[in-house]
């Protein structure tokens, strides 16, 4: 597979499925112990490794022959552990990963003020605010005598 930045990889369903098998057959899966330390001690998990490992080579910056040399360097993993594992993923894993050509996307360049450039409509402000309508004043007692439903107090 050749090295090619424009390339959109789609994994197949099952993909994990067989990812996390191999993992656990060469006994590389961690336990939740072992997860638990791992992520509480900054450092990377088997699985992701491999993964990077995997993408890697579907990229091309790992060649076929590099790749057994290159999971026992990785993965701390014996020589006949690591050529096996390469096997496995050549065989199972890279069947699963389909390669999208994405169209690369045009360099972005400085815009002079010559060029033709359409400009965006600048959004008038709203008023959001609805119109307040003035208080009326209180209107005024008519009948300022004695409160007849009041005692009056002395």
């Amino acid at each position: 597979m050749k090295k090619n930045s424009n390339l959109r990889l789609i994994f197949d369903e099952s993909f994990l499925d067989v990812f996390f098998a191999i993992l656990k057959k060469y006994d590389l899966q961690e336990s939740n112990v072992k997860f638990a330390e791992k992520v509480k001690n900054n450092k990377e998990l088997f699985s992701k490794i491999f993964m990077d490992m995997v993408r890697d080579f579907i990229g091309g910056s790992i060649k076929r022959t590099d790749l057994a040399t290159s999971l026992m360097n990785k993965l701390g993993i014996t020589k006949e552990i690591a050529e096996k594992l390469a096997k496995e993923t050549e065989e199972k894993i890279l069947p699963l990963i389909k390669e999208e050509a994405v169209q690369a996307k045009e360099p972005v360049t400085g815009i002079t003020a010559q060029q033709n450039v359409p400009k965006k409509p600048v959004a008038q402000p709203i008023n959001s605010q609805p119109k307040i309508q003035p208080i009326p004043p209180p209107p005024q007692n008519v009948n300022q005598g004695p409160d007849n439903y009041r005692e009056p107090i002395e």
